[in-house]
């Protein structure tokens, strides 16, 4: 009660109520949320609670999603897209720039939705290091870097400070960063052809150096790694890619085919390639297994069994049948015999001479399609010389392969004598971002860069206490306010 009559201060305690404070001449707005009125004994007390306006931005755009089509670009690009239709607008928005000082950055921001505005706000402003100010009276949203602060506060141990906690933790830095991006129809995303290393990881030993645990031979073992393992993996790439080029010629003759290649000399069986998904327990050859022989003169036939001419060169066993160019001229020239096989069951049912000299002029026309089918023709290839030239990129692909091998093997040894130089300071970290399409390295590459940046150093965390110094006079009182740089010094601690 009030003077006899009801407290017309309930009258302003209502949910839902805007409360406008006033600070150093600025206005700014907060929403009453949950008042409590409490009475007991003589007293009676109200408790709110005072949301700034900005915390109506949780429930603004809740089905805004990014993907790959607009989640792509700088700070302002996806900030005004966050806040548009929410009533709230941009103000001022810094330019971020990547590491080299010119470049600005692009990130990509991801969001299947039930975000809301102020969520997402916080988002892109952990992608680009920066911190939101929000202006309830203008409703508009501010981006700062967060190493651009008008304030500074400095904590002094035994100035204003009675005690200080100071926690680092290096558990989880990463001195080597594999970086991976989106494996997709368009082909794969990655920083190799943008690193200057050409390496798909990024490499940070500055905390250790820092340390002073870096000495002059890591420093050489890493300089010797990154010479030895980019040549390796230049070379290894190099014959990748051959290895592709020939399969993409061996299935465009035979297809993508399970088969075993003999190589004969003197009859006898010299060396055996496997090719596709064929295994070592498919090389022995059984007496009824079909085979295609391919001769010195450069013919091929089919046989069965294991015994082969002297003058045979190559033997084929075919696990799957071939297709592409090679099956094609296959089942032409079965198609061809089947049609024989029918005339000559015809030509020997029948004794009129006259549709027997028919018949013997389809089967011989025939016959000369199929050798037509075998031999080259002008521009055309025959089966004969495309069994041959499938043979010879099989033999090209397993050196190929050979030297393939030869490069994994030497990278392996490459990377076990660097783990072995840089011991515990080598600590492999993955990151992946699928959002970036083909042409789109550069921005993988530069976002990596600043995820590097975060990783290769020990988290550090402060706990103090201020001292009270509101009862002494002439002291002038200090202004904690949010997103104020702190300097603590304690010399003790460092």
């Amino acid at each position: 009660m009030v003077n006899g009559g009801r407290n017309f201060r309930w009258n302003y305690i209502r949910s839902g109520y805007l409360i406008c404070l006033t600070r150093d001449g600025k206005d700014d707005w907060f929403l009453l949320s949950a008042p409590k009125r409490s009475h007991k004994g003589l007293s009676v007390t109200a408790t709110i609670t005072c949301q700034h306006i900005c915390a109506q931005l949780n429930k603004k755009n809740l089905y805004l999603t990014f993907d790959d089509e607009n989640g792509i670009g700088t700070a302002e690009y996806l900030l005004r897209q966050v806040l548009e239709n929410t009533g709230w607008q941009l103000g001022y928005c810094e330019t971020f720039y990547e590491q080299d000082g010119k470049t600005e950055k692009v990130r990509s921001l991801s969001s299947d939705g039930k975000r809301g505005a102020y969520l997402l706000i916080s988002d892109i402003c952990a992608l680009f290091d920066a911190r939101p100010v929000f202006d309830g009276d203008s409703r508009t949203v501010s981006i700062y870097s967060l190493n651009r602060h008008e304030d500074l506060l400095e904590l002094n141990f035994g100035k204003n400070l009675d005690g200080i906690d100071r926690k680092e933790d290096a558990e989880n830095i990463v001195t080597r960063l594999y970086v991976e991006g989106d494996y997709g129809d368009d082909g794969y995303v990655g920083i190799e052809d943008v690193n200057p290393t050409g390496l798909p990881f990024l490499l940070d030993f500055s905390y250790f150096r820092e340390l002073g645990v870096f000495t002059a031979e890591h420093e050489q073992a890493l300089d010797d790694y990154l010479r030895d393992i980019q040549a390796a993996k230049v070379g290894s790439s190099d014959y990748s890619k051959e290895l592709i080029q020939l399969d993409n010629r061996l299935n465009e003759l035979w297809g993508q085919i399970d088969y075993v290649l003999y190589v004969l000399n003197q009859s006898a069986i010299a060396k055996t390639i496997c090719g596709g998904a064929a295994t070592e327990e498919q090389t022995p050859i059984t007496e009824t297994d079909t085979l295609t022989v391919l001769m010195q003169d450069g013919t091929h036939h089919a046989q069965t069994g294991n015994a082969f001419p002297d003058d045979a060169e190559y033997a084929i066993k075919f696990i799957k049948k071939a297709s592409g160019r090679i099956g094609g001229k296959e089942v032409a020239i079965e198609a061809k015999e089947s049609s024989i096989a029918s005339l000559r069951k015809q030509l020997d049912k029948t004794t009129d001479e006259t549709k027997r000299q028919g018949l013997q002029e389809q089967i011989t026309a025939l016959e000369l399609g199929i050798q037509s089918i075998y031999q080259d023709d002008g521009g055309e290839e025959g089966l004969y010389t495309l069994m041959r030239k499938a043979v010879q990129l099989v033999l090209q692909r397993t050196e190929i392969e050979k030297s393939y091998l030869s490069s994994m093997d030497s990278q392996q040894e490459i990377e076990k004598r660097f783990a072995e130089a840089m011991g515990d300071m080598l600590i492999d970290g993955y990151w992946s971002n699928i959002a970036y399409a083909p042409g789109q390295e550069e921005l993988l590459y530069y976002e990596a860069l600043g995820v590097m940046e975060r990783l290769a150093k020990p988290t550090v965390t402060y706990t103090v206490d201020v001292q009270n110094l509101s009862g002494v006079s002439g002291y002038e009182q200090e202004r904690f306010t949010l997103d104020t740089a702190l300097r603590i010094w304690d010399e003790t601690l460092e």
